[in-house]
């Protein structure tokens, strides 16, 4: 029964490696015209398979909340084990529920990189840095409260959605698809503690 999510989730995720990948390898030709060797957001990246490091790198380095934001729900919602065993939830049930609650973000991560790859080749360079978050941050601010909120950019503003998302999916899954009782204070509460749990992460690269 998991075949249909895993072939989903796992054919959308490919797809964004690949894009990701891409935009690497484009960005430093474009930008530094000598790649291999170059730096940028490949970073010390010297071939295109030694991208695959350096990406998860960037992701985990720069913006940690992200992915805990994407994968961590799963652990949280273990927190309730009397209310899963009261409802007859299997660990398949939420494992299902999990992989397709990737199937968003990875589409728009998709979209999102595939943008950023098309302006690139075609020469649109300024424009395609409102899709490169290494660029959000920008020069220091008189203010040290706009400088508070910049150092946040761009981990906060990308796991922030995601934690909303994820609140939504496993909402409606929990009423429609567990029937779990009381599933929005059961979403409300763990919701909350991915949340926290992101924050803290994140913190530790502000």
């Amino acid at each position: 029964h998991l075949m249909p999510a895993a072939i989903v989730a796992s054919v959308i995720a490919t797809v964004a490696l690949i894009l990701c990948l891409s935009s690497f390898v484009v960005h430093d030709f474009i930008y530094w015209g000598n790649w291999p060797g170059a730096q940028g957001w490949s970073f010390w990246s010297q071939t295109t398979w030694e991208a695959v490091p350096s990406f998860l790198r960037y992701v985990f380095y720069l913006m940690p909340g992200l992915p805990v934001a994407l994968f961590a729900m799963p652990a949280i919602f273990a927190l309730i084990p009397t209310t899963l065993r009261q409802s007859k939830v299997r660990k398949d049930h939420v494992v299902r529920i999990f992989l397709y609650s990737l199937v968003a973000p990875l589409g728009v991560g998709c979209l999102w990189c595939g943008i950023y790859l098309a302006m690139m080749v075609t020469g649109m360079d300024a424009k395609a840095d409102v899709f490169d978050p290494l660029t959000w941050q920008g020069r220091p601010r008189a203010s040290a409260l706009k400088n508070f909120f910049y150092s946040m950019l761009p981990g906060a503003v990308l796991f922030v959605p995601c934690v909303l998302w994820m609140a939504m999916w496993w909402y409606l899954a929990c009423k429609h698809y567990l029937t779990l009782p009381k599933p929005g204070l059961v979403v409300a509460v763990l919701s909350v503690v991915l949340f926290l749990f992101a924050a803290v992460i994140e913190s530790l690269v502000w």
